[in-house]
């Protein structure tokens, strides 16, 4: 004689599942929004413009620091500034000077490149 096994399964009413399902679609959307919104926001304030002129200032120094290996000094030529005309958002352009750029990043420059000024801007 075989007896059944009773098997227990609790019903869910549909309106709980709906709801659960409902809830975790809004959440997945505010997620997605969120993620979009943050990278239009980063593409804004790039702040890309193009080399209108470039200086170099001949100064020859010897800058000595301090450090965890005691003192360092170094020979610098000058000072390199490049000027970066950038477009606002009202249509007018902005120009912003880069000083603190090394003598590599000077000469790999030219005068209508385009230009990302964001990673040099000092708070």
């Amino acid at each position: 004689m075989a007896e059944n096994p009773r098997i227990f399964t609790p019903k869910k009413p549909a309106k709980l599942i709906v709801g659960v399902v409902l809830i975790g679609i809004i959440l997945v959307a505010f997620l997605i929004a969120a993620v979009f919104n943050m990278s239009s926001q980063i593409v804004e304030s790039r702040m890309r413009g193009t080399v209108t002129a470039k200086n170099f200032t001949p100064g020859p120094e010897q800058q000595i620091t301090v450090g965890k290996g005691g003192l360092n000094s170094r020979e610098v030529k000058g000072q390199y500034e490049i000027t970066v005309a950038v477009k606002q958002k009202d249509g007018s352009s902005k120009d912003y000077i880069v000083s603190n750029l090394g003598e590599k990043a000077y000469d790999a420059v030219k005068i209508g490149d385009p230009f990302d000024v964001g990673p040099y801007l000092q708070p």
